[in-house]
């Protein structure tokens, strides 16, 4: 297991059902040890725009989860570390490794959080019209969120593969031979700017897209892994099933797996990260539950010679 150094806190990023499940006080032991962590300055909770689009988008009929969330999150922010959605971490992991790949060095770790949820929300969109809240409380960016047309598309995209078993099907299917990335690496490499200054040329370009080494992209190459896992698992189950809308947004969510100390998500996420190695991914481990998930913030945090309140 990594050693962390006594400075830094956990970062811990949920499982949007377990979100929901500690809003709701259904694990209440859960709650109240995470209430202890946080308030001891050990753990912090990372998220990302997805948890809030999830939460604004559901049913009218989960209203009062709804309220439940953004309100535990009002409760939280001053412990909530926001990651950068899927996209922006993309294009960072891209830019990083075409400069290495330039300085002919090893790819450095990006920074894939952000300074707070306005910067978070403004660095997903070039939508030059967001009108942001006095208070930057979750529940209202998450009110503020539902009118922006990316959000719309993007909600749009979750329902168009998570209703539609042939579109899966063939998402995984190009996840899985990993020509996806590569085009998405290409499609990245217009806009990038290098943070040196380094020159790049056509042909450095169009050579880092034909060799880099998609590992070298840990949140893209982890998305790119579970896409397809995830795909191909739904269609090798004994009774086949058709996907759901909420297969899609866990392929976002576990962009963050890399970059973060402890990584919760469902059975199946965990099940396709199993079969393609990739429980442990760069800075994070994977669990399927919040109480495996404590005892391991426990540890960790007693093995670096910290005392915990909680």
């Amino acid at each position: 297991m990594t050693e962390i150094a006594s400075i830094r806190p956990l970062l811990l990023y949920p499982d949007q059902s377990h979100l929901s499940d500690l809003a709701k006080g259904a694990l209440k032991q859960e709650r109240e040890t995470l209430d202890g962590l946080l308030a001891a300055g050990h753990v912090k909770l990372a998220l990302s725009p997805y948890h809030l689009i999830e939460t604004s988008a559901s049913d009218r009929k989960e209203g009062r989860v709804r309220a439940d969330i953004l309100g535990y999150l009002d409760t939280l922010e001053p412990n909530i570390r926001w990651l950068h959605m899927a996209h922006v971490i993309f294009e960072r992991e891209v830019a990083e490794a075409l400069e290495a790949y330039i300085e002919k060095r090893e790819p450095a770790s990006i920074d894939p959080l952000a300074r707070n949820l306005q910067d978070c929300v403004r660095s997903a969109s070039d939508d030059k019209a967001l009108i942001w809240p006095k208070e930057h409380k979750p529940s209202e960016v998450a009110d503020l969120l539902k009118n922006y047309g990316w959000v719309s598309e993007l909600l749009r995209s979750w329902q168009a593969y998570g209703t539609n078993a042939k579109r899966f099907q063939e998402a995984g299917a190009q996840h899985t031979e990993g020509e996806w990335v590569r085009r998405r690496v290409i499609e990245q490499l217009a806009p990038v700017k290098l943070a040196t200054g380094s020159l790049s040329t056509k042909v450095q370009r169009a050579d880092f897209a034909r060799d880099v080494r998609l590992e070298s992209m840990p949140g893209l190459f982890v998305f790119q892994e579970a896409m397809g896992a995830t795909a191909a698992e739904v269609f090798r189950m004994r009774i086949p099933r058709n996907p759901k809308r909420s297969d899609v947004p866990d392929w976002h969510h576990v962009v963050a797996l890399p970059y973060v100390d402890l990584f919760t998500c469902d059975s199946q996420i965990f099940d396709a990260l199993r079969r393609i190695k990739l429980i442990k991914w760069g800075r994070g481990t994977s669990f399927t539950d919040l109480q495996g998930t404590m005892a391991e913030a426990r540890e960790r945090i007693e093995r670096s010679g910290r005392h915990d309140s909680g």
